[in-house]
């Protein structure tokens, strides 16, 4: 579908010809909707991993009825009783989320609502986040919407019967639409479009000591390697330590690592997963000159 298609179109058909008399019935009409892909590409949530903060069980449907993966099956249908509306309990910052697998640039999310209810609307006071850090089960829009790393987007009116909006390319794994109160948390779909990335480790370290040197005396660092990618890691991971001058390694170890304290290096091959750190190395220095 072209970008620039318009919000709706009408397709017409003809017949002709077989020796026909009456002309009057040989065209037919058919009105389309065209919903907009809200920036291109394909959606990156369709049949991702879905979760919500509860799922309402019914007896119009088996239980549990109202699955979070409803509003990730490619069905904007709004009509509960149709069968792709997922719903959460009347639960207090009602939420619902996507993992989309691995980070990726989202231009657009497009949320859609419950069409067949309610009055006053229930999707009317809601959050759209975005993050490559998980969300946490206890996360309200009080404690997300300033957290670092995380885009977010207020919406105070009902999608009719859908809501687009726009985080300009942000990056992000997790996707999630969030109540500002008390209420249940009704979502035919919601789409993610925009690039789709690729699943890469991407190790980071601290390092930290305690009050000051004394000279002539040990003093001790505590570096940590962590893994913050989307993906575990492979292969040897080293850590090095470049220490300035005045100060000399005398001892470096670590749970799991093996450490050589001439070099100041300690490597190990385990795979670290993500949102993950290694046992720290502890690194024992000594100094020779004024106080650090």
């Amino acid at each position: 579908m072209a970008g620039n298609a318009p919000a709706s179109v009408t397709n017409e058909a003809n017949v002709s010809g077989g020796s026909e008399i009456n002309t009057s019935n040989d065209s037919a009409t058919d009105v389309t909707t065209i919903n907009t892909s809200g920036g291109g590409g394909s959606d990156l949530a369709l049949g991702k991993t879905a979760t919500q903060s509860s799922t309402l069980s019914d007896t119009y449907f088996a239980s549990p009825s109202r699955v979070a993966a409803l509003s990730v099956d490619g069905n904007t249908d709004g009509n509960y009783y149709d069968g792709s509306v997922s719903s959460t309990n009347n639960d207090q910052n009602a939420w619902w989320q996507v993992d989309l697998g691995n980070s990726a640039t989202a231009n657009s999310v497009v949320v859609w609502n419950r069409t067949d209810c309610c009055n006053p609307p229930r999707l009317v006071d809601y959050w759209v986040f975005v993050s490559n850090t998980p969300f946490l089960s206890t996360d309200t829009p009080t404690t997300l919407q300033n957290r670092a790393g995380t885009w977010s987007n207020h919406q105070t009116t009902a999608p009719s019967p859908s809501a687009t909006v726009s985080p300009g390319g942000y990056s992000g794994r997790y996707v999630r639409v969030q109540l500002t109160g008390q209420n249940y948390l009704s979502l035919a779909e919601v789409q993610v479009f925009g690039s789709a990335g690729s699943n890469t480790p991407d190790m980071t370290i601290t390092k930290s000591h305690t009050g000051s040197f004394t000279q002539g005396q040990a003093g001790t660092y505590t570096i940590t390697a962590a893994n913050s990618g989307t993906a575990t890691t492979s292969g040897t991971v080293s850590v090095t330590d470049s220490l300035p001058t005045g100060l000399t390694a005398s001892a470096l170890s670590g749970s799991g690592w093996s450490c050589n304290v001439s070099t100041v290096t300690c490597t190990r091959s385990d795979a670290l997963a993500t949102a993950s750190s290694y046992p720290a190395i502890t690194l024992t220095v000594n100094r020779h000159s004024v106080l650090v």
